[in-house]
C-alpha cells in the first residue's frame, strides 16, 4: 500500500511539474527558507535536504519536456562556463582518487552532483521566466517573498530562542551564537549574506527609473525595510560590509547623488547603531592581522570567529600549496586536512570548508578551478551591467543584481557562502532572471 502511495504521488508530481515547471522553482524557493528544517528525518539515515531529492525529479521531467516537446531551446549565455568548471571539479576527484577512500571519493562527488543539480534551476527560470512578463514577476516576487520569510522567521526565533545554549546544539556541531537572528538556517553568516544579496537587488528595482505599480512599490519598499532589520539583527560583519559595498556599487552607476547619500547613511549607521560599530571594528582588527600590523591574531584575541577563519584560510593555503593545479578533489576539504594533519577530528562541523569561497575552491579543484569559477563569475558580472544599461523591463533588476553579485562576492571572502546550498537556491534562479533569451513582453 505504502509502494502504491509513493508512486501515485511521486506521479502526480511529475505531471504537475510537466505542466507547470515554474511550481518547480517556487517549491524550491520555499523549501530553502525552512534551512534545517528541510532536512530529512533522522530515522531515514539519509543527510539530504529536500531540494537535494526534489530537483532530480524537476529536472527529468523539465529535460522531457524540452526534448519531446520544445526542440527550439536556447542556451543561456553562462551553460558553457559552468559545465567548464565542473568538469574540472570531476578531473580533480578523478586525480586525487590514488589517495581519496572509496566513501570520501562517493562522497564528495555527491556535493558535485548537488552543485549540478542546483544549477539547472538557472536553466529552468531562465526559460521559464522568457516565456512572458507574469512568469518572470512571478519568480521575482517568490524571491523576494522567500527572503521576506527568513526574515519572519528569523524575528520570532529571537524572540523565543535567542540562545543556542538553551537547545544545547552546541553537540550537534552548531555554534553557540546569542541574542543574533539565526532565523531557520541556525547560522547568523549565512543568513546575513542572503539578505545583502537581495537587499542589493530590491534597491536597485526600487531606484530604477521603469514605470513601477503602487503595490508593487509598497511591497518592496516594505520588502527592503524588514530585510535590512533583519540583516543589523543579525550582527553578521561580513554581511554588513557586503551589503554595503553592493548598495554602493549601485548607486555610483545610478547616481553621483545618491552615491554621496549612500555613503552619508552608510557613515550614520556606523556612527549611531553600537553593536553594529563594535562589529566593525573587530573586522578592521582582523584586516590589520591579515596585512601583519597587529597581533589580534594570536592565542590572546579576544575573538574567537576571528581568530578561527584566519586559521582556516592558513590550512587552505596549507592544502592548495600541496595541490596547486587540480587541488585535493571538490568538496574533499576535510579529508585533505586530515591526511595533512590540520584536524584532529574529521567529523568537525567546521572541517568541510575553508571560511571563504574562494579560498575553497582554490584548495579543492587548483588553479584551474579557480580560473575557470573566476571567469563564470566575471561573466554572470558583465551580462548584469550590459543589461542594465539597456532600456527594458528587467534593466532595473539586473542593476540591482549587479549590486547582489559584488554583494556575496565579498561576502564569500569571509563565510563559504557561494557554496551554501540555501543560498544557491537564490543566487541560480535570480541569475536565471537576468538571462533574455527571449524578449519579455
Amino acid at each position: 500500500m505504502e509502494l502504491v502511495i509513493t508512486v501515485t504521488t511521486a506521479a502526480f508530481i511529475g505531471y504537475i511539474l510537466h505542466e507547470k515547471p515554474l511550481f518547480g522553482v517556487i517549491i524550491a524557493i520555499f523549501a530553502a527558507t525552512l534551512g534545517e528544517f528541510s532536512r530529512l528525518p533522522e530515522y531515514t539515515n539519509l543527510p539530504y535536504l529536500f531540494n537535494d531529492l526534489f530537483m532530480p525529479i524537476l529536472i527529468i521531467v523539465w529535460l522531457i519536456k524540452k526534448i519531446a516537446l520544445d526542440r527550439d531551446y536556447k542556451t543561456p549565455p553562462l551553460l558553457l562556463p559552468i559545465i567548464v568548471w565542473c568538469t574540472i571539479g570531476g578531473i580533480s576527484l578523478i586525480a586525487n582518487s590514488s589517495w581519496l577512500e572509496t566513501s570520501q571519493l562517493k562522497e564528495s562527488a555527491m556535493y558535485l552532483i548537488r552543485f549540478i543539480e542546483y544549477f539547472f534551476l538557472y536553466l529552468i527560470t531562465a526559460d521559464e521566466a522568457s516565456k512572458s512578463a507574469q512568469a518572470w514577476k512571478t519568480i521575482l516576487f517568490s524571491i523576494i517573498t522567500g527572503a521576506l520569510l527568513i526574515s519572519i522567521f528569523g524575528f520570532f526565533q529571537l524572540q523565543y530562542y535567542p540562545s543556542f545554549y538553551d537547545l544545547n546544539l552546541m553537540a550537534a556541531g552548531w555554534d553557540p551564537h546569542i541574542g543574533r537572528l539565526l532565523s531557520t538556517w541556525f547560522d547568523p553568516n549565512f543568513v546575513g549574506g542572503l539578505l545583502s544579496f537581495m537587499i542589493c537587488i530590491i534597491f536597485g528595482i526600487i531606484t530604477g527609473k521603469q514605470k513601477k505599480s503602487l503595490p508593487s512599490t509598497i511591497y518592496h519598499l516594505l520588502s527592503i525595510s524588514c530585510l535590512l532589520i533583519a540583516l543589523y539583527l543579525t550582527y553578521s560583519r561580513s554581511s554588513y560590509l557586503a551589503c554595503g559595498i553592493g548598495l554602493l556599487a549601485i548607486t555610483a552607476i545610478r547616481s553621483r547623488k545618491l552615491l554621496a547619500l549612500g555613503i552619508l547613511l552608510i557613515s550614520l549607521a556606523f556612527l549611531t547603531l553600537g553593536q553594529a560599530q563594535d562589529r566593525f571594528m573587530d573586522l578592521w582588527e582582523s584586516f590589520k592581522s591579515i596585512l601583519g600590523t597587529s597581533d589580534y591574531a594570536s592565542l590572546f584575541n579576544t575573538d574567537a570567529t576571528s581568530r578561527l577563519r584566519l586559521e582556516s584560510w592558513q590550512d587552505a593555503i596549507a592544502i592548495i600549496k600541496s595541490h596547486p593545479l587540480l587541488g585535493s578533489g571538490y568538496n574533499s576539504y576535510k579529508y585533505a586536512q586530515w591526511d595533512m594533519g590540520l584536524i584532529s577530528d574529521i567529523d568537525l562541523h567546521h572541517s568541510t570548508g575553508s571560511d571563504s569561497t574562494l579560498l575553497n575552491i582554490f584548495a579543492t579543484t587548483g588553479i584551474l578551478g579557480l580560473t575557470s569559477y573566476l571567469f563564470f563569475y566575471g561573466k554572470a558580472l558583465l551580462i548584469t551591467i550590459k543589461n542594465s544599461a539597456e532600456r527594458t523591463q528587467i534593466s532595473a533588476y539586473n542593476l540591482g543584481l549587479m549590486g547582489g553579485l559584488i554583494s556575496i562576492l565579498v561576502h564569500s571572502t569571509f563565510v563559504n557562502s557561494l557554496l551554501f546550498p540555501h543560498i544557491l537556491i537564490f543566487f541560480w534562479i535570480s541569475l536565471g532572471l537576468s538571462t533574455k533569451i527571449k524578449p519579455v513582453s
